[in-house]
């Protein structure tokens, strides 16, 4: 169970990144780093569920952005 947290954990970053920079650029990179970061501090038997993790936290970062980009300045 523990495992699975620690998992999801890993995707709560980029659900932040989608909520305080609405664009897709910075869900992407974040989820990139936040992958990164899940491979290097994670035991290799794990690596596939942290990945899983960011994948969802992804996903959700994904659906929550908005259809259209905001105008700049905004």
């Amino acid at each position: 169970m523990f495992a699975l947290l620690y998992a999801l954990a890993h995707g709560l970053p980029v659900l932040i990144a989608g909520q305080l920079w609405p664009t897709k650029k910075a869900v992407l990179i974040t989820a990139a780093v936040m992958s990164v970061v899940a491979v290097a501090l994670g035991q290799l038997a794990y690596a596939a569920l942290d990945l899983a993790g960011v994948a969802v936290g992804l996903w959700l970062a994904l659906l929550q952005l908005p259809k259209k980009p905001p105008a700049p300045g905004q």
